[in-house]
């Protein structure tokens, strides 16, 4: 960084952090010494000049006016935001139209909570009947399959009289038969 950049800079910077050029010209203090304001400017700084060549190669190495200098970019913001705050006391008044629509927002915003609040309930009854309908499938799960074991059961007590019914019809045709026959024989031998 060369001199003619740093008084540049600085030059800038003063330009930048006041709106108004100062009404009297600019007077020498020593560097880093704080500038009188005048009483119906108490708000604004004056500008303050280096006295030499060697005051602005001290700040030109100086580690805290690097710092300072990287914030120049904010002065003019600054300055506005003072003069805005002095400006403007009491809070600004808001238009009609302004108005409506933040109530208008905050009536939306009212019913957006409450369709939201009835859409949780209406969830949360949906679940409910679905933990029912689950419920009511198991119990008919649980009934179908005892209907098909007692099914099962019922098939093979039917197979099981079957064969007992063979049995016992093969049983009395051979007792008929061998009754026959002692009555043939009975009948042949008593002639």
């Amino acid at each position: 960084m060369n001199r003619n950049a740093s008084e540049s800079a600085v030059d800038r910077l003063i330009a930048l952090a006041s709106d108004e050029k100062p009404a009297s010209p600019p007077y020498s203090q020593p560097s880093g010494a704080a500038a009188v304001a005048s009483p119906d400017r108490s708000a604004e700084l004056e500008p303050v000049s280096p006295t030499s060549f060697a005051d602005l190669r001290e700040l030109e190495h100086n580690p805290m006016w690097k710092a300072l200098l990287q914030f120049r970019v904010l002065v003019p913001y600054l300055a506005r935001l003072l003069e805005v705050s002095n400006t403007h006391a009491s809070p600004p008044a808001f238009p009609p139209e302004l108005k409506q629509s933040v109530t208008d927002l905050q009536t939306s915003q009212r019913e957006l909570q409450t369709s939201h609040r009835d859409l949780r309930t209406v969830v949360q009854d949906q679940m409910l009947q679905m933990k029912r309908v689950e419920e009511d499938t198991a119990k008919v799960r649980a009934a179908a399959e005892r209907n098909a074991t007692q099914t099962a059961e019922l098939a093979e007590d039917v197979k099981a009289v079957h064969s007992l019914m063979k049995i016992l019809g093969v049983t009395l045709g051979s007792m008929m038969l061998v009754l026959i026959g002692l009555v043939i024989f009975l009948l042949a031998r008593g002639h």
